[in-house]
């Protein structure tokens, strides 16, 4: 969470944006359980927290499962995408939770 204060006036360029293709999820976050989804050139990580105990599905845009893994906890996982460049859907599927994300594969 980011907080600052502005009055009128005041310099309206006055902040730079940084945008990254590694995400996190909106909201409010536990740091113990959270899980990092990115990918860098064709390789597509998970970060995931100790107390994981879930699976990795990766889907292409149509729906199909490009891969299916047992995630390792506390670890970063890495996956190699050999099915060419697009947007694909990356689920890291725990207990009672599911997170995604999309990622984009060069």
């Amino acid at each position: 969470m980011y907080k600052f204060d502005a009055a009128p006036g005041d310099e309206e360029m006055r902040f730079k944006l940084h945008v990254t293709f590694k995400s996190k999820p909106a909201g409010p976050t536990n740091p113990e359980s959270e899980v990092e989804i990115y990918a860098v050139n064709s390789n597509v990580f998970v970060q995931l927290p100790e107390d994981f105990e879930g699976n990795i599905e990766i889907h292409d845009l149509m729906g199909r499962m490009i891969l299916s893994g047992k995630g390792v906890a506390n670890s970063l996982n890495e996956f190699p995408i050999n099915n060419g460049n697009g947007i694909f859907i990356v689920k890291a599927i725990d207990k009672d939770e599911v997170y995604s994300e999309k990622v984009y594969i060069k």
